[in-house]
């Protein structure tokens, strides 16, 4: 038996794919996201196609119709499988199982002849979100290709079980529904040639219609055309509204499916009117289809309820011959340009015999280059048929050695075809010519170079000559490099509780002797011996200062000693330091400072100390108390003396008793005699008395402060 979730079944048919794009506008209560329709596959031959399944549902999923969500609704269901007596076998076969809520990926499914409960897990998914007015409410439909399994276990009765859906109340009375079907795909010796199509996906609409194509197709005569869907989630209630379903402007319907009521619950292979909120069902399309339709134009229309597109698939009457062509090689004489070509052309896949003298031609490079050749084909092929046929080729010059010899059957389209677009085929072609050539080859030391039959293992430059398939001599220069294997030594010494990684990025902390082999530029070998040795010597520093405080504009002298020469010093900070490089510097902190200091030794090794310098803020300044501005050259001016931690006097101002500003300086450096006042106010000297005066400081660290007392002016 095999195993059905580890095997993949392949076939042998063409699938083709093409896309359905549906066009639709949205209700006023709903909103979709959801898996447009695409095509899944396709058959041409004596096929049909037929669905069986069932709903999950008791009853349907209304109030009105007394609903009950916890047991109308159930987990597993049945169906029978049979195929018409003269069918000769599945050809292909999908489940589908669908119903609300984020998904049941994992069902389990029974039947004839002992398949008992045999897992299976979703192949493909399709996810569909319903914004509606509760909220976002998801759906979905997943599928399985169960081929194999219809192929094994053959007809009889088929049970899907272990499918559980979202029965809360966002559903319930509402939407809840699951079920399951299983679209087969047959064939029947009786059976006209046939194509056979199956779409899939997830679409759902409400209260809307939606205009769409289904495409891929080429209709020779309509008789026996057929179109199948599965529709969930419709109501067979009345008041929702004209709903249906129309191909090329005819509307589907028949005895169980009036028109206007098409999502009400049907299965038209087995006529059940119960098949509660799931319709499986086919129409005979072959009134609404012509010969030469390429696709079906679909029109469908949802009343006042939601439902949901899941499968479509089509079959019509294709007769028609598919040629495709093969080059199987060529065959030519050295330095000639005549080629010979070894072709097959195919009927395949076909439904009808593909008539003689059809055009087969040749191009260089592409279907529009050079036509360098064209014959016909000699006999009629029957479906499946083959013909091998030659045709020799006289390759104008200009094309090179090497490049593409494109050949088209049924050039120009003579021939009405199954499909047009696989009518060519690219062959690469090496012309018969003789060459002389160098290959440069390296292999490294120790390995073994095999060439032209024969095996090399030392450096060699030397001529070899060669005959090709065409017997045409070339002449080979080979030159061989034996790249020899490198060997490095490092050493490293390593500082006490550092580590080190070797070339092969392990980190080893400890001393010793390390090989890694690692590749070279090459790609060869290359060994790198690293011998580590741990620095022993006890280093240290100390740092020793002046004076460890310092008042504000001064500076101090630090010192730092060694049991070592240092291979280089970094003092931090730098900003006010003399020289964050050397030994010794002199610093002029603004505030107090930590000092620090990395000394490197010789072998790279880092050694930290630090030192902390504290500042002395005096705020500090004189004005005399009196002054005698007569001119005798004694205590003339008024000055404001100030020490080195100033940077600038941002205001000098000297007022009379009445509050009258009479004096006004700003922005003075410190110490100069921009600062003075001459006791004159205008011009004109002031009386004697005693005058009030406010300085305003700022310091080297840019703090501010006022200042503020009284003088005596005397005469």
């Amino acid at each position: 038996m095999l195993d059905y979730h580890n095997s993949l079944i392949t076939d042998n048919m063409t699938l083709q794919r093409s896309f359905l794009v549906f066009f639709f506008l949205v209700g006023l209560q709903w909103g979709y996201s959801q898996v447009p329709i695409t095509q899944n596959l396709s058959f041409n031959g004596r096929f049909d196609f037929l669905m069986f399944g069932n709903t999950n549902n008791k009853k349907g999923n209304s109030t009105a119709l007394d609903f009950n969500c916890t047991v109308d609704n159930v987990s597993a269901s049945s169906a029978d499988f049979t195929l018409p007596a003269s069918a000769s076998g599945v050809k292909k076969a999908f489940l589908y199982w669908s119903g609300t809520g984020n998904g049941d990926l994992d069902v389990k499914l029974s039947g004839p002849n002992g398949l008992n409960n045999l897992p299976l897990t979703s192949q493909k998914t399709y996810s569909h979100i319903v914004s509606a007015n509760a909220g976002p409410q998801p759906y979905f439909s997943a599928s399985y290709d169960v081929t194999q399994i219809l192929q094994d276990y053959g007809q009889g009765n088929y049970t899907l079980s272990d499918l559980d859906v979202d029965r809360g109340p966002a559903y319930c009375s509402q939407t809840l529904y699951s079920g399951w079907v299983i679209v087969v795909v047959y064939e029947d010796a009786t059976l006209p040639l046939n194509t056979v199509k199956l779409y899939d996906g997830f679409v759902g609409i409400s209260a809307t219609t939606i205009n769409f194509s289904l495409g891929g197709i080429k209709i020779t005569q309509p008789n026996g055309a057929k179109l199948g869907f599965v529709v969930w989630e419709g109501d067979d209630l009345p008041n929702l509204g004209s709903e249906g379903m129309s191909v090329n402007g005819h509307p589907l319907m028949n005895n169980i499916n009036p028109n206007g009521e098409l999502y009400n619950g049907t299965n038209s292979y087995t006529g059940s009117t119960a098949n509660y909120n799931m319709d499986m069902d086919f129409f005979d399309i072959s009134p609404y289809v012509s010969a030469g339709d390429t696709q079906l134009d679909i029109k469908a229309t949802a009343g006042n309820d939601i439902v949901f597109f899941n499968i479509y698939a089509i079959t019509f009457n294709n007769e028609l011959p598919d040629a495709t062509v093969v080059i199987n090689n060529h065959t030519g004489i050295c330095e000639s340009k005549d080629i010979t070509i070894n072709y097959t052309v195919y009927n395949s896949p076909a439904n009808d015999t593909l008539p003689a003298n059809v055009d087969v031609s040749f191009y260089a490079n592409s279907p529009s280059g050079i036509l360098l050749g064209t014959q016909k084909t000699s006999v009629p092929l029957l479906i499946g048929d083959s013909i091998v046929q030659s045709i020799t080729l006289t390759i104008p010059s200009g094309l090179g050695d090497e490049f593409d010899i494109i050949a088209v059957v049924d050039d120009g389209n003579s021939i009405k075809e199954l499909e047009e677009g696989n009518n060519l085929f690219k062959y690469k072609l090496k012309m018969p010519v003789s060459y002389n050539l160098v290959d440069n080859q390296g292999i490294c030391e120790g390995d073994t170079l095999f060439w032209g039959n024969q095996t090399f293992t030392q450096s060699l430059s030397e001529d070899f000559r060669f005959t090709s398939e065409f017997g045409c001599d070339s002449l080979v220069h080979l030159n061989l490099t034996v790249q020899p294997t490198q060997y490095t030594d490092i050493d490293v010494h390593l500082c006490q509780g550092t580590s080190y990684f070797l070339p092969d990025s392990t980190e080893v902390s400890e001393a010793g002797d390390y090989t890694v082999t690692i590749s070279s530029q090459y790609g060869c070998d290359s060994i790198v011996i690293t011998h580590i040795s741990i620095v022993n010597e006890i280093s240290s520093t100390a740092i020793s200062a002046v004076d460890n405080y310092v008042e504000l504009g001064d500076s101090t002298r630090l010192s730092l000693s060694t049991n070592f020469t240092p291979d280089s010093i970094r003092w931090t900070p730098a900003e006010s330091i003399s020289c964050d490089t050397c030994p010794h510097a002199f610093v002029s902190p603004l505030n107090k400072t930590t000092y620090k200091v990395n000394v490197y030794d010789e072998f790279g090794c880092l050694l930290k100390d630090s030192i902390d310098i504290r500042v002395i803020k005096k705020d500090e300044i004189f004005v005399p108390n009196a002054f005698s501005p007569n001119g005798d050259g004694i205590n003339d001016f008024l000055e404001v003396y100030t020490d080195k931690d100033v940077k600038s006097i941002l205001s000098f101002q000297v007022f009379d008793r009445w509050g009258s500003l009479v004096f006004d300086r700003n922005g003075i450096p410190a110490n100069e005699r921009q600062n003075v006042w001459d006791g004159f106010y205008k011009g004109k000297p002031l009386t004697p008395g005693v005058y009030v005066y406010q300085v305003l400081i700022q310091f080297l660290d840019n703090r501010t402060k006022v200042f503020a007392g009284d003088v005596t002016l005397i005469k």
